[in-house]
């Protein structure tokens, strides 16, 4: 990366607004970094609301909401911890539901392997891969196709696992990875192999250098009133989910982007496609930055 700016921006803290805004507010004071903060609030937000809704994009073409995301940050930094601040909720909610339906523990993918999060689709077809150890999971990172089709929502019309073939639809999947700068560089090869599926183009990545100045781990907390309103927000969002599932609804509602928001993901699409020509700057990584993803970007031709 340092090849490609001169220095790293200020990670958009200020795109986080309402309830996420307080979160990210919160959370940072206490002395997290920004990039850990924001992208786990990111992934859980997705998580949350992938199974009611979809985004268009300027081409028309619909594609699950929200995006996957690695952290990648040294022992120490916080990232278990604001992991297990935000998932206490999620947790809590399902221990809950998981007494009325034990398919609603299918919500959360802990047996990362492609056979088991095939069978937890088939039983509950939401839902969130999280760990804090994502060395573990090379062994899924093997099987790219199946992955790349789990996190675009498409098809999986045969899969084969030990119980007979299964066949998804309109699944939603969601994986959140956590790794120490070592471990990411041991396994950022399956992500990213040169004329590969594209798996690692689904994920997005945030590299944290430190906490901020002078914070502690020890004040990662959510005061009262925010604490009360994520808890209400989470309960109400897999509620809707579960409605929906249920419900069999074939359509979700999908949420169009802002005029500014379509007219700024074309802009940036063209400045990536001038950039990775030829002799252009980021013409090594250019079958990375270039290209499509889920049918929401222009090629470039």
């Amino acid at each position: 990366m340092k090849s490609l700016a001169p220095y790293t921006p200020q990670y958009p803290s200020h795109a986080f607004t309402d309830l996420s805004g307080e979160l990210m507010r919160g959370l940072t004071i206490g002395g997290a970094a920004a990039e850990i903060v924001g992208t786990v609030l990111i992934a859980i937000i997705s998580f949350l609301t992938q199974g009611i809704a979809d985004v268009v994009w300027p081409n028309g073409q619909k594609s699950p909401i929200g995006v996957s995301g690695i952290v990648v940050a040294p022992s120490g930094f916080g990232k278990s911890v604001i992991l297990k601040i935000l998932m206490n909720a999620i947790e809590q909610c399902l221990r809950r539901l998981s007494q009325i339906d034990e398919k609603f523990l299918d919500f959360l993918i802990e047996d990362a392997t492609r056979e088991a999060i095939v069978e937890s689709l088939v039983r509950f077809p939401v839902a969130f891969l999280q760990t804090d150890e994502a060395g573990q999971l090379q062994h899924l990172f093997r099987h790219a196709a199946t992955l790349v089709k789990l996190l675009d929502g498409a098809p999986l019309r045969n899969a084969r696992v030990s119980s007979g073939r299964k066949a998804l639809f309109d699944e939603r999947l969601t994986m959140l990875l956590m790794a120490q700068p070592d471990v990411f560089d041991g396994i950022k090869h399956v992500f990213l192999p040169k004329g590969g599926v594209g798996a690692g183009n689904r994920l997005f990545y945030a590299p944290c250098n430190g906490l901020v100045a002078g914070g502690s781990l020890h004040h990662l907390v959510l005061n009262g009133p925010v604490e009360l309103a994520y808890n209400e927000k989470v309960t109400a969002l897999l509620d809707a989910t579960i409605q929906h599932v249920e419900k069999q609804i074939k359509v979700r509602p999908a949420l169009c982007l802002s005029v500014a928001a379509a007219q700024c993901l074309i802009n940036l699409g063209d400045e990536v496609c001038r950039k990775s020509l030829p002799g252009s700057p980021w013409h090594f990584i250019s079958e990375y930055v270039s290209r499509p993803t889920a049918g929401t970007r222009r090629g470039c031709h």
